[in-house]
């Protein structure tokens, strides 16, 4: 905490995160405690945990603020537990990786498996998550019909994958990586669209032809179910 708060020359954080891998060491809900009681810290927040361990937290009276979890249209654990717990207990989504790694643009509209380079532990990892939902093909519907919601919009493929997580119940503000400085300036027409019930009815068209993840926040990466 003091070394965060010499890099950022600021007296108090505004928020911390917490985030814990290994569920079998139990100090997570003891290191809340310790965010809690620290007056340099005005708000906790945690990172990619899942219902059971903010349960504990909630119980033991130190909840975060937000939960900042991996959420897009291809990864939609949250829906499985997670927001209608925030729901009832007044915590927020912070989401990260809304265009999945990049798969949700214009950039892979039309694109064969073979054409694309998986050369990243990102692209790897939702390249794994595309399997697993619907394959290649089934990806590829849901691209043009993402595709031809931005034409009628005039916007990209990942403002309106981008809008479709900003809209969803909790979410207090979504987290996008951009490579350059063009893309920041397409971002910040993300607020200004609007998506209709003729547009998420096309989209729920698509992804109920594929699958639904079945586990909790994160639990794939910890080794368990996607």
């Amino acid at each position: 905490i003091k070394a965060s708060r010499m890099r950022l020359r600021q007296q108090e954080l505004d928020l911390v995160q917490l985030y814990w891998h290994d569920y079998n060491k139990k100090n997570y809900v003891d290191a809340m405690r310790c965010l809690y009681a620290n007056e340099n810290v005005k708000n906790v927040g945690v990172t990619n945990f899942d219902v059971p361990r903010i349960a504990e937290m909630v119980d033991a009276g130190v909840p975060p603020v937000l939960n900042q979890v991996q959420y897009s249209i291809l990864d939609r654990r949250p829906e499985n537990a997670m927001t209608d717990f925030c729901a009832k207990n007044n915590i927020k989504l912070l989401p990260y990786g809304v265009v999945a790694g990049g798969f949700l643009s214009d950039k892979y509209l039309g694109l064969a498996a073979s054409e694309v380079k998986f050369d990243t532990y990102s692209k790897q990892k939702y390249a794994s998550v595309i399997s697993q939902l619907g394959g290649w093909n089934w990806f590829q519907e849901l691209l043009r019909t993402l595709h031809d919601i931005a034409e009628s919009k005039n916007t990209t493929i990942a403002n309106v994958a981008s809008k479709w997580v900003l809209d969803k119940p909790q979410v207090a503000g979504i987290l996008i990586g951009a490579r350059n400085a063009s893309h920041v300036s397409d971002m910040a027409h993300v607020n200004e669209i609007t998506l209709g019930a003729s547009d998420l009815e096309a989209i729920n068209a698509v992804l109920d032809k594929g699958k639904q993840a079945k586990g909790d926040c994160y639990d794939w990466e910890r080794g368990g179910t996607f």
